[in-house]
């Protein structure tokens, strides 16, 4: 005759406020913090505990929160990779994706609360369609645990290259130093800016969503400019013949490479030897050497390298290793045969230091 046996589980804990493996949201009145593997809220006023989220059999110990646009809703991510999608009328969970290999570290809803975004430890980003409660599309490129997400509107009638119904632009940071602004429509990273000399730990858009603050471990905050019109012009065809050089490896991307014009590299070269005179000027200026010295150092030229002549323009990233790659012909006639984009994030406007 077999035994059996109850099996015994949590319901409830008590005794913890909040732990720290989280951020928290706070509404004005309730408090939506973690616990552990829950998800309390708190009436703040009253010091009253008046809901907890738990899912029985979920262990994994939460990482983030964040409320939709649609205020009944909000997202949670855990430790093992899963993003759970909780009402807070019925204090239950309404869907569960899973994408992530490891912890989930940033989420992000999109203006209409139809899109979810989520980072992870495991450098990966998707986007989720929460209508179709399914995951839309993968990208890849950060080399480190993603810190931050932010969705940019974009005017609907914007042109692209791509016939996806999910157009949008999102801007993220990593512990890899980068930032980078991807493409909904393209699923591809159209610029990567190297912010800061240590991990980005957050970012924010302001509510005109013409600037960009960064903050990272180095103790500087950073303010960047967008460059609206150059996102609503979109994907245009280039007009001044512009050559590139592309090279491929055993990798799963592409690198693209911008050959220089003969204007440019006068430029380059003039910066260059901007910066040799002033580096000449202030070690003259440590040695009290004479004027005349000066004058033969200004005149000396700065030698024009080979690899001057490329700058890097794009990295194209595929699901699987590239076997070959080949550029359309000049003559084909296609309009849209070479396409590129304008820089959105223009420059650093601001910099400084936090003590």
């Amino acid at each position: 005759m077999v035994q059996s046996y109850l099996r015994h589980g949590p319901t409830q804990a008590f005794g913890l406020v909040c732990s720290a493996s989280s951020n928290a949201v706070f509404d004005g009145r309730l408090a939506y913090v973690p616990a552990l593997e829950d998800v309390l809220v708190w009436d703040v006023k009253k010091g009253e505990m008046r809901a907890m989220w738990h899912e029985t059999g979920h262990r994994a110990e939460v990482t983030c929160i964040l409320r939709s646009p649609q205020p009944d809703y909000f997202a949670v991510g855990y430790a093992d990779g899963s993003v759970r999608l909780w009402s807070s009328s019925s204090q239950s969970v309404v869907t569960v994706f899973n994408g992530h290999k490891k912890s989930v570290t940033a989420l992000a809803f999109d203006q209409r609360g139809t899109r979810l975004a989520s980072g992870s430890q495991d450098t990966d980003l998707i986007v989720w369609d929460i209508v179709a409660e399914a995951g839309l599309f993968r990208l890849r490129g950060h080399r480190d645990q993603i810190t931050s997400i932010k969705f940019l509107s974009t005017d609907e009638s914007q042109p692209s290259s791509s016939t996806t119904a999910a157009p949008g632009l999102l801007l993220t940071s990593s512990k890899d130093t980068f930032l980078k602004l991807w493409d909904l429509t393209t699923h591809h990273c159209i610029q990567t800016v190297v912010a800061h000399r240590s991990e980005i730990w957050s970012l924010d858009v302001n509510p005109d969503q013409d600037l960009i603050f960064s903050g990272s471990g180095e103790g500087e905050v950073k303010a960047w400019r967008i460059d609206n019109e150059s996102l609503r012009e979109g994907l245009r065809e280039t007009e001044s013949g512009e050559p590139y050089v592309a090279f491929q490896s055993h990798e799963k991307s592409i690198e693209i490479f911008r050959v220089r014009t003969e204007e440019e590299i006068k430029k380059k070269m003039a910066r260059r030897k901007r910066r040799a005179k002033e580096k000449k000027q202030e070690k003259a200026d440590k040695k009290v050497q004479g004027a005349d010295d000066m004058d033969v150092d200004q005149d000396e030229d700065v030698e024009v390298q080979f690899i001057d002549k490329f700058t890097p323009h794009v990295v194209i990233r595929a699901s699987g290793k590239v076997r070959s790659f080949n550029f359309a012909p000049e003559s084909s006639g296609q309009k849209n045969a070479a396409q590129a984009r304008p820089f959105a994030l223009t420059s650093c406007v601001v910099s400084s230091c936090l003590s």
